[in-house]
């Protein structure tokens, strides 16, 4: 190769050479230094010549994707692959640069398939041309951006892919879009966004990744399901050509989602992992029943750490029967406590794959943990007594309700009490039905002067804003009429997570009994948590929203807003 410009005894080589040998913390802003100095590298691709040395990785490399990723990426795969992802390269093997492809892939949250899918995968077929222009589509802008500028990172700042494979800057270089010195164009979309403008003249996609195209939010509804159904129908399958090769990767976060859909597709060649492959064996589930018992135990300060111990001194009989699809990095103990932490409804459909059909509740309210009160004290039903003066929290969160209409809405208000250890504990609550707001707010107020809470929320979007100081009003005049000055500390929530996300968040501890219900709780309050439902809506939901509220301001954080 002819020498650079101004430095006529180095060679682009060399320069590569020199900024390999640096410290990986100062490679980075080496080469984008050199760049900056020399602009005329970034489209010297069509005069690069390789070593000879590297000639022999690069050819062994143009169909081993497997062999390019442990090669030029380490730092993305410092620990062994997992068979998913040994699946994954031995069908690129097999493909060896067929087109017309449709693959439907649902695999485990966090389980790198957007590191080799959505990021290897892609810079192989820009090295080596593979592919000539390339869409990623992710469920938000923010999302599919980030993705394409991780691929463009790696163009501009490996030192060793470059050394092999030459600059790959090309002239037209942005943070959602760039096209390579070679030619290959990345672009970045969202889901739902108009992508008939992305054709680039005459030239359509010959390459369409759906890596995480949907969320939880974006499945709940039949309406929002659809939506992105026809999307995908009749834009995305439509963008490319009868060549145009599509891989839509994600997990499974409904049985009715464009996931799903797909890998019931004949046309589509479907697969579907699942972190855990076998659980534990029959013989094992009484050792497992004493750990989850001893790792739930929250009055025991050291209630995990003796958990661990438990399972090293009988881990060979617990893992009897077990085995999981990366050792590697999620063994099957971490699962286990996943789990826990997290609630079955989470571990099914991002460990699994496997979310809960349409009709099933979410809560088992027949298992759930209760207790009896006594003007002084709770009693709990394993035995152990809290007395009211021991509580170190007590808290209340109100849903009002507003409008009437044929069909009267609910207003809930739960108490929440909190003890030394963490336990929580549903006291008491005020629940009705088409109310009016003066009612309403009578109601609250006669349940936050019964219990003296120690603050109060209350839903704050839109109008039920004003609701607030309904109740700071009422409970002044209260203190009037009783001599007795009692204000909580006022805390509004303003919702911005859908409703039934939210209450999913209650269902560990429903299920791992850190959460209590006083057995004489209104028996509409106890029913709506038993038959709620976390898709599609509810019967009634007005209940355990006004608990997941509780939960919240017990933390004393409104919700930090998530963007959509």
């Amino acid at each position: 190769m002819p020498p650079i410009m101004d430095m006529p005894r180095l060679t682009v080589e060399d320069v590569l050479t020199q900024i390999r040998l640096k410290p990986p913390a100062v490679q980075q802003l080496a080469m984008a230094a050199f760049y900056q100095r020399y602009p005329q590298l970034r489209t010297q691709a069509a005069v690069f010549r390789r070593q000879p040395e590297d000639e022999p990785i690069f050819e062994a490399c143009r169909w081993d994707v497997a062999r390019f990723a442990r090669e030029f990426f380490p730092h993305l795969c410092p620990i062994p692959f997992s068979t998913m992802h040994d699946d994954f390269f031995a069908q690129y093997a097999t493909d060896a640069g067929a087109r017309g492809l449709r693959d439907a892939t649902a695999a485990p949250r966090v389980f790198a398939k957007t590191t080799i899918i959505g990021k290897i995968k892609i810079l192989h077929d820009c090295v080596y041309q593979h592919e000539r222009y390339i869409v990623i589509l992710s469920s938000r802008d923010e999302l599919a951006i980030d993705k394409v500028k991780d691929v463009r990172t790696e163009l501009e700042t490996n030192t060793r892919l470059l050394a092999v494979y030459g600059p790959q800057q090309g002239s037209f270089w942005n943070m959602g879009d760039f096209i390579t010195s070679q030619g290959v164009e990345v672009r970045a979309a969202a889901r739902g966004s108009q992508v008939r403008g992305l054709l680039r003249g005459p030239v359509r996609p010959s390459k369409i990744v759906l890596d995480d195209s949907e969320n939880a939010e974006l499945v709940l509804t039949e309406a929002q399901r659809r939506k992105t159904w026809d999307w995908f129908a009749e834009d995305i399958a439509k963008l490319g050509d009868e060549q145009t090769n599509i891989e839509v990767i994600g997990t499974l976060l409904h049985e009715d989602s464009l996931l799903a859909k797909l890998l019931k597709n004949p046309g589509y060649r479907a697969r579907r992992y699942q972190a855990v492959l076998s659980f534990a064996d029959a013989s094992a589930v009484p050792l497992w029943q004493q750990w989850r018992t001893l790792f739930l135990d929250l009055d025991n300060p050291t209630h995990q750490a003796d958990a661990r111990a438990f399972f090293e001194a009988h881990e060979a009989a617990m893992l009897l029967g077990t085995a999981v699809l990366w050792p590697e990095r999620y063994d099957y103990y971490r699962l286990m406590v996943e789990r826990l932490v997290d609630g079955d409804f989470a571990f099914w459909k991002e460990r699994q794959n496997e979310p809960k059909r349409a009709g099933d509740t979410l809560f088992d309210m027949d298992r759930a943990g209760y207790c009896s009160l006594t003007p002084d004290r709770l009693t709990r039903r394993d035995g152990c007594v809290v007395l009211f003066t021991q509580l170190v929290d007590l808290v209340a969160f109100w849903d009002p309700a507003i409008g009437q209409g044929d069909s009267p809405v609910w207003s809930a208000c739960g108490v929440l009490g909190k003890d030394a250890s963490g336990y929580l504990y549903a006291l008491d609550a005020y629940i009705s039905q088409g109310a009016s707001p003066t009612d309403q707010v009578n109601g609250v107020v006669d349940l936050l002067c019964r219990w003296q809470v120690r603050r109060f929320g209350w839903e704050a979007n839109q109008f039920q804003s004003l609701h607030g100081g309904n109740i700071e009003t009422a409970l002044a005049q209260r203190a009037l009429e009783d001599g007795q000055a009692y204000k909580p500390i006022f805390v509004p929530i303003t919702n911005t997570r859908n409703k039934m996300l939210r209450i999913s968040t209650l269902e560990p501890l429903v299920t791992n009994r850190h959460l209590w219900f006083n057995q004489a709780l209104p028996s509409e309050f106890l029913r709506q948590m038993t038959v709620f439902r976390p898709v599609d809506g509810a019967d009634k939901d007005d209940a355990p929203d006004s608990l997941e509220g509780s939960v919240r301001v017990m933390k004393h954080v409104a919700e930090r807003r998530i963007p959509r």
